[in-house]
């Protein structure tokens, strides 16, 4: 049969998906304001290309795909912008101390830090419904890589944050938990 499925509902699909996007767009820039731009972007892209979308993956692994791109063309200008900044002498490190950090700003600090790469398998693999296969698949990497990067990422996460709780006074023994052997 050569009749073509019908095109997605746009609304539909924005409102189920927006929130999704924004906390990952949120998850990879670490910043409310520029994963608020990732979003509008994101959905305006997808409302373009909707027409021609062909089905040939889930329109979710689809959607996430262009909100990944989105984040990395994000990031690449706002690294631009910082390095511009920094030879210009401009700072906008906050003037917290570090001690003063909670457990999810210290976590959101360290998987900042990682790379790019890794940092995407992170954030991909903390949303509910995106797994193995389909995270390879939106990244457009091998899964035996996907787990690799993963791997590395929470070795680095959990080093990160080791060390944070070692140089932070104010920290009262709240170091996180070693994984088993088996977390992978």
């Amino acid at each position: 049969m050569t009749t073509p499925a019908a095109e997605p509902d746009f609304d539909a699909l924005f409102a189920e998906m927006a929130p999704r996007v924004l906390s990952l767009a949120r998850r990879l820039t670490g910043d409310a304001e520029l994963a608020q731009d990732v979003l509008q972007e994101t959905f305006l892209a997808v409302y373009r290309a909707l027409p021609g979308f062909r089905g040939e993956s889930k329109i979710e692994t689809w959607v996430y795909q262009i909100a990944m791109h989105t984040a990395r063309r994000h990031a690449k200008r706002a690294r631009s912008q910082q390095r511009r900044d920094v030879a210009h002498g401009v700072s906008r490190q906050s003037d917290g101390v570090p001690g003063d950090l909670n457990e999810v700003e210290a976590l959101e600090r360290a998987i900042a830090a990682l790379p790019d790469a890794q940092r995407e398998v992170i954030c991909l693999l903390s949303l509910r419904e995106v797994r193995g296969r389909v995270a390879a698949e939106i990244l457009g990497i091998a899964e035996g890589t996907l787990y690799s990067r993963a791997f590395a990422a929470r070795a680095s996460l959990r080093t990160m944050l080791e060390d944070k709780t070692r140089c932070d006074p104010t920290s009262q023994n709240h170091s996180p938990a070693r994984a088993s052997s088996g977390d992978q």
